[in-house]
């Protein structure tokens, strides 16, 4: 977690420090390039240093097998689980891909686009400081569904503030609702995944959020943003996060009613 954190914390910094260096010294936006290729290449460099994975006491480590994989798609409740986290990747892939023409739309500059990026990533920090506190007492299902909420409530104040300056005290929202879907549906992988399938569980997982569903959902975003622009984008997208949240709903009021484990 301190970790996370630090990560966290360097990052918004840069953000900041890039949107001052395009505004006040007139770099231009390809410096963004620049400055992500120097610390891919840090990042590269620090990977020959990562110790080696641990194994098994008996020395051979547990390997995922297809029957094992198939079961636990046969679970009661995990696809509609996968299904929910879909949804909220394809609401925040309109934030993740637009919000900045959304603030130049609006009359803002390249230092504003920084500071909401790091705001964002404040909030996102505390929010997984606390994540444990969170899930134990919501537990993850609700831990999801909530940041839903929180993701509901982002995307349709982006549609309603007019004033570009307001937007970075609105990022923390933006934060504290990826916390809040990552730790919850980490959780829930973890605890309905067998050990032995655990990363594997956790790949699929976050191959459809980050990638199906985040590719499908700039996809969708692009076509609305040019056709409607992005107050519309972001107003489209907050009812599809709710339908997300409503099958999320849906299924956990059906797992309270039921004895058996449904999401």
């Amino acid at each position: 977690m301190a970790k996370c954190v630090w990560v966290g914390l360097l990052a918004g910094i840069m953000v900041l420090a890039t949107g001052f260096l395009i505004d006040q010294l007139q770099l231009g936006l390809p410096v963004i390039f620049y400055i992500n290729i120097a610390f891919y290449m840090i990042f590269l460099a620090l990977i020959v240093f990562l110790p080696n994975p641990r194994r098994e006491p008996n020395g051979e480590s547990k390997r995922a097998s297809l029957g094992k994989i198939r079961d636990l798609f046969k679970q009661r409740g995990f696809i509609m689980f996968l299904l929910v986290t879909i949804f909220w990747a394809i609401g925040e892939s309109s934030i993740g891909g637009f919000l900045f023409l959304h603030i130049k739309n609006l009359g803002g500059s390249s230092t504003l686009m920084g500071t909401a990026l790091s705001v964002s990533l404040i909030g996102e920090i505390l929010t997984f400081l606390i994540a444990d506190k969170v899930q134990a007492r919501l537990g993850p299902q609700k831990m999801v569904l909530l940041s839903f909420v929180v993701m509901f409530t982002w995307l349709t104040g982006l549609s309603l503030i007019r004033n570009p300056g307001a937007i970075p005290f609105f990022q923390v929202f933006g934060g504290a609702g990826y916390a809040l879907m990552q730790s919850g549906s980490v959780a829930y992988v973890n605890k309905r995944a067998p050990r032995e399938i655990g990363t594997t569980a956790q790949s699929i997982r976050s191959g459809l959020f980050s990638g199906f569903g985040t590719g499908t959902g700039a996809i969708i975003s692009g076509l609305i943003y040019e056709s409607a622009g992005s107050v519309v984008l972001f107003r489209s997208m907050s009812f599809v996060v709710l339908t997300g949240f409503l099958l999320g709903y849906v299924s956990l009021i059906r797992k309270n009613n039921k004895s058996n484990n449904i999401f």
